[in-house]
């Protein structure tokens, strides 16, 4: 203890020097806190305040600028409860029926082309078709389309062999 406590003590006793120094401790306490509360976004650089510097409930809405969040910022969202059925719905269209694969076969010879026209039945309309092969490498389709009444295709046989065609037509009533 240097020789002014030794003095102030002796003067004011001990209990006063307690006081004086508890007095001293609390205006040190309280000027930190003053300063802690003055600072400003200002003096905080951008990008160092992280979640756990906020108080929970700290940040309101009034505080997010709009369109700034997005749904990735709410993590996975609670769902309610189902809410009552609605009503009947309207029917839908018939589906296809009646649907029938009609065929033709031709045999070409080496260089030979043809034209294949497969017809629908009376009373059905065509919904698709085309042309397959036994050695479809040989086979060079120049035209394979729908007709009003069935299927055509226009086929040449570039191979060595007897190359077998079949034109399709898928039909429905």
């Amino acid at each position: 203890m240097n020789h002014r406590m030794w003095v102030l003590q002796r003067r004011l006793g001990r209990r006063a020097v307690l006081l004086i120094g508890a007095l001293g401790l609390v205006l040190a306490f309280a000027g930190s806190a003053a300063g802690a509360s003055l600072i400003t976004g200002k003096q905080i650089k951008d990008g160092t305040l992280t979640s756990s510097d906020l108080r929970d409930g700290g940040v309101r809405g009034v505080d997010v600028r709009d369109g700034s969040l997005t749904r990735a910022d709410f993590g996975k969202l609670p769902t309610g409860s189902a809410g009552d059925p609605g009503g009947q719905g309207l029917p839908g269209p018939d589906g296809v029926v009646g649907v029938r694969h009609q065929l033709h076969s031709v045999n070409l010879l080496e260089l030979e082309a043809a034209r294949i026209d497969v017809s629908c039945p009376l009373g059905s309309h065509v919904v698709g078709g085309g042309v397959s092969s036994d050695r479809a490498q040989h086979a060079y389709v120049e035209h394979s389309a729908p007709t009003d009444t069935g299927w055509t295709a226009f086929v040449l046989n570039v191979g060595g062999d007897v190359l077998t065609v079949t034109t399709v037509a898928v039909c429905a009533q």
